[in-house]
């Protein structure tokens, strides 16, 4: 990262990495502090204590978790996701309930997490070996969340644990600025909701920004009746901006040298008019009597989807949808990969953007995703006994149409894009005579072996292909009607609780109310390079 957006953070969306100090705990173990506002990450007394006591008791997390529904999702917010130890605590929990709860084998947990100044990959693994050597049974989570830990750029990265039903989005910037994102979707009551917030912020005496009124509004604005937060802090403006922000709240016993913290319960929710959706949401810390009432469960779930179109689009959402237990039946008029999808080999590389634009921008961010969600499907791939998804190859982009320049290559985190030197970009690219001094190197780009992306998708016992040349699509208010002509020139009628259309081109054949794309003749040659003797 260039030196220069480093030293200014009020730059437009750059992440500046946190600066991290170390001091000795009471204990005689060695523990970070925040470099910019000099206080520490987690309590002097046992950090990953302190999480259960704080945040998992005072949520009720054990209780409330343990009584969700088949298929029913509970979502928690976090502000300040600091080294990750609420994560990996909360994830622990979560997989032991699953373990001893077998209705839990559906249900799924939502983890929303903020971070203004991220801690730098290095600096966390240094930190996580540490509580790995101190308490071994994270070291189970540690190792995937370092392995999917995001480059330092801002913006919503979600980090996918598919086999524990766990969804991370990590939001990397301003708190309130990436609360204020996250839309309320009125088509569906129950979607928006957040369960219960982990107040973990740096004491407000350090840094008053995410103990501010816009934070508060927020919280007010995503939570229902009967959403809990917990935080350490007893201070004034944080019991100040909960009871203003429609939070009933309550101090309770803190941890170590605290003797006292926070817990609270929402009464006064702008979104008081949806039904709460979970049964166990009782918060023994406030004395709200008519939350003691047990809570009708009024979430709404699908159990069958059907996907039209059998290219890489219509494979990985038929993924996506089954690793959420929904059973799919996959179609295409032909076979899977039958369309342009079907290439030998597909390029994994983003077209660039300023870095300012980065949050914002569906190449990048989406590139990330996919780098992450393909190295997960070599991992399937090999338990499988075949050939990998993802061959990492780095790509080498010599500028000729780009978006972007050198200078603003340089603002981006060295792990995620750089520029060569001339030197470099010849060995790697093999051009002797070309001038490669201008180029944009990605080390996490390579190439996608479509066949084996298919290979290992179809082996999903929930997804189903089907050929089938659909014709008719028609919805009532509870199903969608697909009829269509099979392989032996039959008439096939199916319906599904939803259909999506991944069908290219085609996609606005069926459905009107989908873009018209312009049409493209592309090309593509391979060959197979001859040895020399």
């Amino acid at each position: 990262m260039s030196t220069a957006n480093h030293q200014n953070p009020e730059h437009l969306n750059v992440i500046t990495p946190a600066k991290i100090d170390w001091q000795t705990d009471d204990t005689g173990n060695m523990v970070p502090v925040s470099g910019e506002f000099g206080d520490v990450y987690f309590s002097h007394a046992d950090g990953l204590a302190e999480t259960r006591h704080v945040f998992l008791e005072h949520n009720q997390l054990p209780e409330r978790l343990a009584h969700l529904a088949p298929k029913q999702c509970f979502t928690i917010a976090e502000l300040g996701f600091g080294t990750g130890l609420n994560l990996l605590a909360t994830w622990q929990l979560w997989r032991q309930l699953r373990e001893t709860n077998p209705q839990l084998a559906t249900a799924r947990l939502h983890f929303i997490t903020t971070e203004k100044f991220p801690i730098p990959l290095a600096d966390l693994t240094q930190i996580l070996a540490l509580w790995g050597e101190r308490a071994p049974e994270l070291m189970a989570f540690i190792e995937p969340l370092l392995a999917a830990y995001p480059p330092l750029v801002a913006g919503c990265h979600r980090l996918s644990f598919s086999y524990d039903n766990l969804t991370v989005d990590m939001w990397l910037g301003d708190a309130a600025e990436s609360l204020s994102k996250l839309a309320l979707d009125h088509s569906n009551q129950h979607t928006p909701c957040i369960d219960a917030w982990f107040l973990d912020g740096f004491a407000p005496s350090c840094n008053s920004t995410l103990w501010a009124d816009s934070i508060f509004g927020q919280m007010q604005r995503l939570s229902r009746p009967h959403t809990t937060a917990a935080t350490y802090s007893c201070a004034g403006i944080v019991k100040r901006g909960l009871r203003e922000h429609g939070f009933q709240i309550k101090k309770v016993r803190g941890f170590g040298r605290k003797r006292e913290m926070l817990t609270a319960i929402m009464t006064n929710a702008e979104s008081s008019d949806l039904t709460s959706d979970n049964k166990s949401c009782d918060n023994k810390s406030c004395d709200n009597k008519s939350h003691d009432a047990k809570q009708e469960t009024t979430y709404s779930t699908f159990d069958y989807t059907v996907v039209i179109g059998a290219g890489v689009s219509g494979l990985l959402t038929a993924w996506s949808l089954a690793n959420r237990d929904i059973t799919v039946t996959l179609l295409d008029k032909s076979a899977p990969l039958a369309g342009a999808s079907g290439n030998p080999r597909a390029l994994l590389a983003p077209k660039m953007t300023p870095l300012h634009h980065v949050d914002e921008h569906l190449h990048t961010i989406g590139y990330l995703h996919s780098s992450r969600l393909y190295r997960d499907l070599n991992q399937t791939a090999v338990q499988l006994n075949t050939a990998p998804v993802l061959e990492l190859t780095g790509a080498l982009d010599l500028l000729i149409k780009a978006n972007i320049g050198t200078e603003q290559i340089a603002d981006y985190p060295d792990e995620m894009a750089t520029t060569l030197s001339h030197e470099q970009a010849q060995v790697t690219s093999s051009l002797k005579e070309q001038d490669l001094s201008e180029n944009l190197y990605l080390p996490q780009s390579g190439l996608v072996n479509p066949q084996a992306l298919k290979n290992t998708i179809l082996t999903h016992p929930l997804i189903h292909f089907q050929q089938l040349e659909v014709n008719e699509i028609n919805e009532t208010e509870q199903q969608v009607r697909i009829e269509g002509i099979d392989g032996n020139r039959n008439t096939v009628t199916m319906t599904a609780d939803n259909v999506v259309i991944c069908a290219a081109f085609e996609s606005h054949q069926l459905d009107q109310r989908i873009f018209d794309c312009r049409k493209i003749r592309g090309q593509l040659s391979w060959f197979t390079p001859r040895r020399s003797n």
